[in-house]
């Protein structure tokens, strides 16, 4: 064994391993995948794999934590939850197209300086099948650290954002608004972050394995947390408008007004009618409590926005009855009229 590689594999180990501060109590295990180790049989590989996936963790959660403390800034002069979750959908967008930056660079480090260089004791340049095998994996431990905490991201956002809109109709609608904007960041930029996360080719000298697949299938969990996050942003805003107090002067004007939550499934309706690609990924892949069909028989974005409005006629009924407390004429035209 060479010794200064040894010294090296050991400092990578002991290195500050970067960990997952997101508040979200409900972390998948995938999320397990960075602190974990990694044994290809080959030292020079496990010290790359070790040292690089630090920098690329590091590069795509300080990037997600700058744009956060700009977007708080923002937050504070706009009180605003509504912008507040649309700026936070961009931002997580942003670090979509951020990962795929870090992930490309990573690829352009591995094909130049490792894959190379590390062949040169083999005799006429063959790989044996192990080694293209732990070329694969090192190369994915690396990809996959940074798909992990951009689905750390993606699972954050939902999980706070739902938190923050619960008891609020506007807030779940610009809560689903939000999700179906990650989703649409996720339809577009994931293939070919997938096919980045990949370089198990034959032709490039490498295998697959095991171990090789473990970036893509975190690519093909992003796509189904964020399918599943919308499934349930959606589901919070029927719920918030089944559930909008029935008493109060804010919920049921006195004078037979117009009730505040029309106005705010209105506005609901019209900030998630842009997404209905978005929309219809989500309904041809889970069954809905309003539509349960899935695959190509699943409805479209107007199942669901005559769903909610007939829940919002559901309660605005239910709300009309108080007005029959006070009794007389003009409580049952107070009724009628709201």
């Amino acid at each position: 064994t060479n010794p200064r590689l040894a010294k090296l594999a050991r400092s990578a180990s002991l290195a500050n391993k970067p960990s997952n501060t997101e508040d979200d109590p409900k972390a998948g295990p995938h999320t397990k995948v960075l602190n974990s180790n990694i044994d290809t049989g080959y030292m020079h590989l496990d010290t790359y794999a070790k040292t690089r996936k630090v920098q690329a963790y590091n590069a795509i959660d300080g990037y997600y934590r700058k744009l956060n403390n700009e977007r708080k800034e923002e937050v504070a002069r706009n009180s605003s939850d509504a912008d507040d979750f649309d700026l936070e959908a961009r931002d997580v967008v942003r670090c979509f197209e951020h990962a795929m930056v870090v992930i490309v660079g990573e690829q352009t480090v591995f094909r130049n300086v490792v894959a190379p260089s590390a062949v040169r004791g083999f005799e006429d340049g063959d790989f044996t099948e192990n080694y293209r095998a732990a070329l694969s994996s090192a190369y994915s431990h690396v990809a996959a650290c940074v798909m992990e905490r951009v689905v750390r991201i993606v699972e954050s956002t939902f999980y706070k954002q739902a938190k923050a809109a619960a008891g609020n109709v506007l807030g779940a609608g610009a809560a689903s608004a939000a999700g179906l904007r990650i989703l649409d960041g996720v339809r577009i930029l994931g293939p070919t972050l997938a096919k980045h996360c990949d370089l198990s080719d034959q032709k490039a000298g490498m295998i697959k394995t095991e171990e090789s697949k473990a970036a893509s299938t975190l690519c093909i969990e992003l796509h189904r947390v964020t399918v599943k996050g919308c499934q349930k942003a959606m589901e919070n805003l029927t719920v918030n408008i089944i559930d909008d107090p029935l008493e109060g002067a804010r919920y049921r004007p006195s004078n037979a007004g117009v009730a505040s939550v029309s106005s705010e499934v209105v506005t609901a309706i019209r900030m998630i009618s842009k997404f209905t690609s978005a929309y219809k990924t989500v309904s041809k892949r889970r069954a809905l409590s309003w539509d349960p069909q899935t695959g190509d028989s699943a409805g479209d974005l107007d199942a669901f926005s005559k769903y909610i409005v007939s829940k919002l006629c559901k309660n605005l009924e239910e709300k009309s009855k108080y007005y029959l407390k006070d009794g007389g004429f003009v409580a049952e035209g107070k009724r009628h009229i709201f």
